[in-house]
């Protein structure tokens, strides 16, 4: 339990630690979410890019001994896309264990909107799902004409 705790903590850590894109250029703006449920702790966050969220770190903990696995994914939004669904992550190895992921999303536009979804499953079904907050896009592109 101390060691996912351990992890858990080092991914927000990681979330916080500033880009260090140079002097003359702007720090990429990030998102972070953290959620705790009654059957899950969630740690995610992104960075905000024009055409897709890069990186994207989730990390979900099991926190009930129930019998259930649980998962977390990604949802964005873009004006072109709509509302996509990104690959569902497992945890099936029972309450005090987890996962760390970091992957990226390539989001056909600017992505507007981004949110994690944790989900308790039994027998292939999800059984209760819960969202972190939902946070848009800090970057401004009203100058973007298209």
């Amino acid at each position: 339990m101390r060691r996912r705790t351990v992890a858990l903590a080092s991914a927000a850590a990681a979330l916080l630690v500033p880009a260090t894109a140079g002097g003359a250029q702007a720090a990429t703006p990030k998102s972070e979410v953290y959620l705790t449920t009654p059957f899950s702790k969630v740690v995610a966050g992104w960075q905000w890019r024009a055409d897709r969220l890069d990186p994207v770190m989730l990390s979900v903990q099991d926190i009930k001994a129930d019998g259930y696995s649980v998962s977390i994914r990604l949802v964005t939004e873009t004006p072109g896309q709509g509302r996509r669904y990104w690959t569902t992550h497992f945890v099936h190895s029972g309450a005090g264990t987890g996962l760390n992921r970091t992957t990226y999303a390539l989001t056909g536009g600017t992505p507007q909107r981004a949110w994690v979804e944790t989900c308790k499953w039994k027998g292939g079904n999800p059984w209760d799902c819960r969202i972190s907050t939902i946070t848009n896009n800090p970057i401004d592109d009203s100058s973007v004409s298209g």
